[in-house]
């Protein structure tokens, strides 16, 4: 894992590009903001903060980033690769609740037709 720190206005990810790492915050805010995946509006999905994880739908369903997260409070994350979170799993076919339900919820926020995946 690397730690990074990141200052306000500065996209972690975006919407659309691959998925290779997740994140977890450490301190400070961050935005979630999403097209639904259809060019739509941009609209704000979630707010972040310390404890809480990003980018782990990308890199678990092997997909094109779901949204942009943007840094509204500086920030320290956690950068863990996604392979080494996989390799953590020990089937990851069988998620953890925590994740599990995680993921079902942000898709159902960004991309709802995605939900059943």
């Amino acid at each position: 894992a690397v730690i990074e720190q990141h200052g306000i206005g500065h996209d972690v990810l975006n919407e659309g590009d691959p998925a290779d790492d997740l994140f977890v915050v450490r301190s400070g805010a961050l935005v979630v903001r999403s097209t639904g995946g259809a060019g739509g509006a941009v609209r704000d999905v979630n707010r972040m903060g310390p404890g809480d994880w990003f980018g782990e739908i990308g890199v678990l369903r092997r997909r094109p980033r779901t949204a942009t997260v943007t840094v509204t409070e500086p920030v320290e994350l956690v950068r863990v690769s996604g392979a080494a979170f996989i390799d953590g799993l020990a089937a990851p076919d069988i998620l953890p609740d925590p994740i599990r339900r995680t993921v079902a919820a942000r898709l159902a926020q960004t991309h709802p037709t995605d939900v059943a995946e």
